[in-house]
Formats: structure tokens, C-alpha cells, sequence
């Protein structure tokens, strides 16, 4: 499988967040970034070192990531980039 690279809003949500992803056929790479920050660079800097670090594709783990903040980090890295709050609603819509 690919490696994925974790986007979580804080840094002490690295260790306890990893377990939920055990499916996974390896590990996720983790950073901490606030989506809730108004300047993006810290996003952006956060996706380049997931990439960095060998993530094929990127996955924010906080319904705050939205659009726009997935654009940045697929314009930093150029890999794709799912949010989970769009694979949410997507579950959603295919159940009603």
C-alpha cells in the first residue's frame, strides 16, 4: 500500500492517533499543524516534510482541514491529498 502522511492538529496527537490506522499496511508518518491557523505556511512546511520523509499521499485527521487547506498541501507536494471531513460526506451520501 501507499504511505500515507497524517496531518493532525497537535503534536500530542501524533502517538495516541497512529492506533486508529492499524489497518494500514504500514504506518502512517505523522505531522502536527492547526488548521485553525490563519497563515498556511505551516501547513505547507508540515506537508513537504511528510513528503520528505517518504508520504505518497496525504490525510488530514481533524474535521477543521478543509478545502482550501488541502489545496495548499497539494501545491506543496504535489501528491493527493484527502480530507477527511470530504470522506466523511462522502460515506454520508452514499447511506442516504
Amino acid at each position: 500500500g501507499l504511505q500515507v502522511g497524517l496531518l493532525v492538529p497537535l503534536q500530542e496527537q501524533i502517538s495516541s492517533e497512529g492506533g486508529k490506522f492499524g489497518v494500514f499496511s504500514k504506518p502512517p508518518i505523522c505531522a502536527a499543524v492547526s488548521p485553525y491557523e490563519t497563515d498556511n505556511s505551516r501547513l505547507a512546511a508540515a506537508a513537504r516534510d511528510l513528503a520528505d520523509k517518504g508520504a505518497e499521499i496525504l490525510m488530514t485527521d481533524c474535521m477543521g482541514f478543509v478545502e482550501h487547506h488541502r489545496d495548499t498541501a497539494r501545491a506543496a507536494t504535489g501528491l493527493p491529498v484527502i480530507l477527511s471531513s470530504a470522506l466523511i460526506a462522502k460515506l454520508v451520501s452514499e447511506v442516504v
